[in-house]
């Protein structure tokens, strides 16, 4: 009974918000989504995508050759996993995590991560994951020549010879980071290198290539 009234007082006094929308919010739920923003959050995680560059793309639009936009392109890396586009409420929860100083996310956001990553056709071959850095200063058409000879493998080739690896990042853009890491680990030996991210941004954006 006295449980039940500080609940009560607790969501008068001090309700929580949605990340996203600001609306009044659940506080049991691992997203501190309201009802709508949860649905939409649904929604995102369903839209397909095609596996090799990521990018948003209808059903029947693409295969594991890849999508209209990358099929034929040579791609840095060899696949990649993510959870749904750069939109809300999914941007919402990223910006609330770096930016809100929302840190109880990241154990959410790195859960719904790796559930894409697990259903990945590759998902069994890696040996090894590696976080990429990040350039969230930098605008897109920037990026690329910032990154160009910025990475070099610690410990050498050796470190990386004949392994398969992960790059792990928050959002993929113009995919210029990400690219430039795989091209590295290639060059000093990696056998493969598949990327995921927890969103994509808009087909607006410049591919990944």
């Amino acid at each position: 009974m006295l449980r039940s009234i500080w609940v009560a007082f607790r969501e008068l006094v001090l309700p929580t918000h949605c990340v996203a929308c600001e609306a009044p919010a659940p506080r049991d739920t691992p997203f501190t989504l309201c009802s709508a923003c949860g649905r939409a959050m649904a929604g995102l995680i369903s839209v397909p995508h095609c596996p090799r560059c990521g990018r948003g793309a209808g059903p029947y639009a693409f295969d594991l050759e890849g999508c209209s936009l990358c099929r034929g392109r040579p791609l840095r890396y060899d696949g990649l996993a993510r959870v749904g586009p750069y939109k809300d409420p999914l941007k919402g929860l990223i910006l609330a995590y770096k930016y809100g100083r929302q840190r109880d996310l990241g154990p959410v956001l790195g859960r719904l991560l790796a559930e894409r990553v697990a259903l990945a056709p590759w998902a069994d071959l890696v040996d090894m994951v590696a976080p990429v850095p990040r350039q969230t200063r930098l605008p897109a058409d920037r990026r690329a020549e910032n990154v160009r000879g910025a990475f070099a493998v610690r410990g050498g080739a050796s470190a990386v010879q004949g392994l398969r690896l992960l790059l792990v990042d928050d959002v993929l853009t113009s995919g210029a980071t990400v690219g430039e890491c795989a091209r590295v680990l290639k060059r000093a030996g990696a056998a493969s290198v598949f990327a995921a991210v927890v969103a994509v941004a808009g087909p607006n954006e410049p591919g990944p290539w």
